[in-house]
């Protein structure tokens, strides 16, 4: 009686101790994803911050870039403009010239 007895002790015990030990480590593994799911979110979010500075970074050197080639453009057209009214003045003068003759 005492053996059967003791068995059944043993078994509830074990079945609780059982029951006691999946549930802590079904906690730790519980954690465990938790914490590596904010891990991941907090690198994702790096690497988007990251990726952002970079991508800013390319826009102000093409911005700059742009500047400088409307810099030039704008020096181009300037010295056209000085070259063609040089041209009309000494057509203009060439004229009054050939006129007074």
């Amino acid at each position: 009686m005492k053996i059967k007895r003791l068995k059944t002790i043993i078994i509830k015990f074990n079945s609780t101790f059982n029951t006691k030990l999946k549930t802590k480590i079904m906690k730790k593994v519980i954690t465990t994803f938790a914490a590596l799911a904010l891990i991941a979110s907090v690198t994702s979010c790096r690497e988007t911050t990251d990726k952002t500075k970079e991508a800013v970074e390319t826009v102000e050197e093409k911005a700059v870039k742009a500047t400088e080639a409307v810099k030039v453009a704008t020096d181009s057209m300037v010295e056209s403009v000085k070259v063609a009214t040089d041209s009309v003045v000494e057509v203009l003068e060439a004229q009054k010239l050939t006129e007074e003759n």
